[in-house]
């Protein structure tokens, strides 16, 4: 045989050798176990060890299904009531759909699922770079002694709709900087449909503290019977360049006891951008009992009723300039109606608006621009005749339910009906109901039409 014949042959004999060794190798090694893909499924008389694929063998907790989930799931999970163990009942640690309120056959969502902290532990945690949808859900009796979101805690991308954070609290015995009652957020937050009240923060933001940059997003939802004890925002507080988009939402019967901000604090940068939307009833022991905040704009809104033991009874301006149009500014209680946290000239442009019945204004540094108000001169405004009647008979948590039910719609003959601009006037009202070329003041466009008794929201 010659060498060239030896060295093909060589050559063919290693290479079968080869492909025998691969072949076997791939024989031997174990299968990969297959992702099931879901939906998941949770209910109270269920069990983690179930495959929790379906309705008959759901899991019994809602971490139980998260472990066994892959980003992008969707988790069903039946009405009852959630508990939890270690520093959260529920933990989102990947990307995920947490759908409650389902019936036990899971066919009909007509209720909440609840998330229960006992008072002893936090009800969500939500890890950072993730994205979260929570629907239909009760958060309550979140606790953290952190001082950061007894309820939630986001550094995700977190939208809650349909559901309510409620009795939650955040405490922390230390330096200021932290908050939360219900809600922390330092990622991105939509909340839609929704309720945060009765939270409290030992620091800011009794119902929803947002800082780090953060944004918040807050639409056709309420933001009640919150408080804070030591650090601005009631309701709510944005810090730190945050920023807050408010629409056809609540933000009622909230107390700041020991700093400013009754209903919303912003400061440190943050920004505000609010329209039909109704600031009421609100209570700060320090300056802005409605809005305590550093700029930002608000159209076709309520600010009414609000009280501060100090300057700006509707709203305390910080340095910048806010601008205020087709809004009415009613009845706010306070050594000034509008006026300056912190004594530094403060420009506020009021375009089409009413401010009847407030304390007096731009007594202590702040210079209001007034064009087309209401009322001769127009610092005194004119009665808007709400529907409602006479206010309240007080401010904050006690007295959120009174303002929740108040009726803020105009009457026939109203001298806000008509009196607005269309210049960024949003298309609809509160409820919906579109606007006429001409605006009426205020979060509700007037129609001709018979008022039904007003239930509490």
């Amino acid at each position: 045989m010659n060498i060239k014949r030896l060295l093909i042959l060589t050559g063919v004999v290693l290479l079968g050798l080869t492909l025998v060794s691969i072949w076997m190798l791939f024989l031997s090694a174990p299968p990969e176990t297959a992702h099931a893909a879901g939906p998941w499924y949770v209910a109270p008389g269920g069990s983690d060890s179930n495959s929790c694929l379906s309705t008959a063998a759901p899991c019994a907790t809602i971490n139980g299904a998260i472990g066994k989930a892959t980003g992008g799931d969707t988790i069903f999970v039946a009405t009852g009531t959630y508990t939890g163990t270690g520093d959260e009942v529920v933990l989102i640690d990947k990307d995920i759909t947490l759908s409650g309120g389902w019936d036990d056959t899971f066919t009909t969502q007509s209720g909440t699922s609840t998330i229960d902290g006992e008072d002893v532990r936090r009800g969500i945690h939500m890890n950072s770079d993730l994205t979260a949808t929570v629907e239909y859900f009760t958060v309550q009796h979140g606790y953290t002694d952190d001082g950061n979101g007894g309820g939630i805690y986001n550094s995700g991308n977190l939208t809650l709709t349909n559901s309510t954070i409620s009795d939650s609290f955040a405490y922390f015995d230390g330096y200021f900087g932290h908050g939360g009652g219900g809600i922390y957020n330092i990622g991105s937050l939509n909340l839609i449909k929704s309720t945060v009240s009765n939270n409290t923060a030992t620091d800011g933001g009794g119902g929803i503290y947002a800082t780090n940059g953060s944004s918040t997003v807050i639409v056709e939802s309420q933001i009640f019977a919150n408080a804070s004890s030591n650090w601005e925002g009631g309701g709510i507080q944005i810090h730190q360049g945050s920023n807050l988009s408010m629409s056809r939402s609540w933000v009622i019967g909230n107390a700041a006891a020991s700093n400013d901000g009754g209903g919303i604090g912003v400061n440190e940068g943050g920004t505000i951008y609010i329209e039909n939307s109704i600031i009421a009833g609100n209570y700060t022991d320090g300056t802005g009992g409605g809005l305590w905040l550093s700029g930002g704009k608000i159209i076709n809104s309520h600010i009414i009723g609000n009280e501060a033991n100090s300057s700006g009874a509707a709203l305390a301006a910080n340095i910048e300039q806010v601008e205020i149009t087709n809004t009415l500014i009613i009845s706010n209680v306070g050594s000034s109606g509008i006026g300056s946290q912190s004594g530094e000239d403060t420009i506020v442009l009021l375009s089409y608006c009413d401010t009847f019945g407030n304390s007096p204004d731009g007594t202590f540094g702040v210079t209001i621009t007034r064009t087309n108000c209401l009322g001769t001169p127009p610092e005194d405004g004119l009665d808007p005749m709400m529907a409602g009647g006479a206010l309240p008979s007080g401010v904050g948590p006690d007295y959120a339910d009174e303002w929740l039910s108040y009726d803020y719609r105009l009457l026939a003959g109203s001298p806000a009906i008509d009196a607005g601009t269309s210049v960024d006037a949003p298309a609809t009202d509160i409820d919906g109901t579109p606007r006429d070329a001409t605006p009426d003041m205020g979060a509700y466009e007037w129609k001709n039409r018979i008022f039904l008794p007003v239930v509490t929201r």
